[in-house]
């Protein structure tokens, strides 16, 4: 993601949380350390981030893992069309127990490619796992037995959502006061973390019990917000 569109995508994260969460009086500001400046009777600094099931630099995160299924479905449908394939339709869920390894990519479209060749006749619906034993990588696979002019393969996430710990925030909370010594001059902070109920990467239940509070001595405020419209206060 472009830094112009980390931009345009906080403050569109900032908007919704703004409706669901009664900020004081003031005018609102949008900078880079921290991301939101809100002048009122206090200058607020609002630095935001988002809260992600893994470290996106480690190959087995799901940030890096999506980019390669939705790579490798697309180029196993190719593959599998360009030698006279049907027009079904196939939809992938695949296990995060056994991440894909890049250098098995092209092994994996092919394997891919010789699975759709080798259901041609079969009635549609879940398929047996037998018909992918072969591919550790998949723990699921749907064939829509209609053929379409333009048929798109694609990728499902079958995985509940984690609950969020005190673990995943301590993390983040402790980056971000690191960052803080680099912040414009205010009279507050505040940390917003932002979960998209929409991105597998991200999704966290919020707890159903009580939730400990997070220490800080930087953040006089720290909120968790799900994009489903729930905002937690940590502290």
């Amino acid at each position: 993601m472009t830094k112009q569109a980390q931009i345009k995508e906080e403050r569109i994260l900032f908007e919704k949380f703004r409706e669901v969460y009664f900020l004081p009086s003031g005018d609102v500001f949008y900078g880079n350390s921290p991301d939101v400046i809100l002048k009122g009777k206090d200058k607020i600094g609002i630095e935001l981030t988002k809260l992600y099931c893994e470290k996106g630099n480690v190959p087995e995160a799901e940030q890096k893992q999506i980019k390669l299924r939705e790579s490798i479905v697309a180029e196993a449908q190719k593959l599998y069309q360009s030698q006279g394939g049907k027009g079904f339709e196939l939809t992938f869920s695949f296990n995060r127990a056994n991440p894909i390894e890049s250098k098995n990519k092209k092994k994996l479209i092919k394997k891919l490619s010789e699975l759709a060749r080798n259901i041609e006749g079969f009635s549609g619906g879940d398929l047996p796992s037998q018909r992918y034993s072969n591919i550790p990588e998949l723990d699921y696979a749907y064939l829509n037995k209609n053929e379409y002019p333009d048929p798109t393969w694609r990728i499902v996430t079958l995985t509940e959502g984690s609950e969020l710990s005190k673990n995943d925030l301590l993390a983040i909370v402790r980056e971000k006061e690191e960052k803080a010594k680099g912040y414009e001059k205010c009279d507050l902070y505040w940390l917003l973390v932002t979960v998209d109920f929409f991105d597998p990467v991200q999704d966290r239940e919020f707890p159903r019990n009580d939730f400990d509070k997070i220490e800080s001595e930087v953040f006089d405020k720290i909120f968790v917000y799900r994009t489903t419209g729930e905002v937690l206060e940590v502290k």
